[in-house]
């Protein structure tokens, strides 16, 4: 537990002390890096991950958003192409806005969409768990008759309606009912 902290803390200052000590802040802070750090960033760090979401099923916006890395390795990965003079300061900069778009978005977007496709999910379990229930109250839940009511019921009726289960049934079809409603209130939430 404590050897988590300190490896946790030594990752921050590692990645603190090699990268951001590594970047010329006047560069970075020009307009020119700005405005093509964040064309580079939303262009092929976020929406060549997002676009091909159509391609990924039913959870695509999910995996798209996924796939948006918050590009703590590419930081590493750009000071140590600056540093072998593989790019200069000017293109760094630019490198450096395109990766903070993509930190600053992906963790933000991804917890909305999933939140949004958890919520539909659980809506579709809830309409089928319903349809289900309603489909077996069909089936087992038939209405109860006294022998006042259908004078016509033969005594061959009479012994296939087990009251004890017919009443356990009730009680089950209540509680279900009331789980529904629980959720569904939990879900206006």
């Amino acid at each position: 537990r404590q050897t988590k902290r300190i490896t946790c803390w030594m990752i921050r200052i590692f990645f603190a002390a090699s990268v951001a000590f590594t970047i010329p802040v006047q560069e970075l802070l020009s307009v020119e890096a700005v405005w093509k750090g964040a064309v580079m960033g939303i262009g092929p760090c976020i929406l060549t991950k997002v676009l091909c979401a159509p391609f990924m099923g039913d959870a695509r916006f999910v995996i798209g958003w996924a796939m948006v890395g918050r590009a703590e390795f590419a930081y590493l990965i750009a000071q140590m192409s600056a540093a072998s003079n593989l790019m200069g300061p000017r293109v760094f900069s630019i490198v450096i806005w395109a990766l903070l778009w993509a930190t600053i978005f992906a963790p933000t977007i991804f917890r909305s969409v999933l939140a949004r496709y958890v919520a539909r999910k659980a809506e579709e379990k809830e309409e089928s768990d319903e349809s289900k229930v309603e489909a077996q109250s069909r089936n087992h839940f038939k209405p109860t008759l006294s022998l006042g009511d259908s004078p016509d019921l033969v005594e061959e009726d009479q012994e296939k309606i087990d009251p004890h289960r017919l009443e356990e049934m009730t009680v089950e079809n209540a509680a279900l009912r009331d789980r529904v409603a629980a959720l569904e209130r939990e879900l206006r939430r």
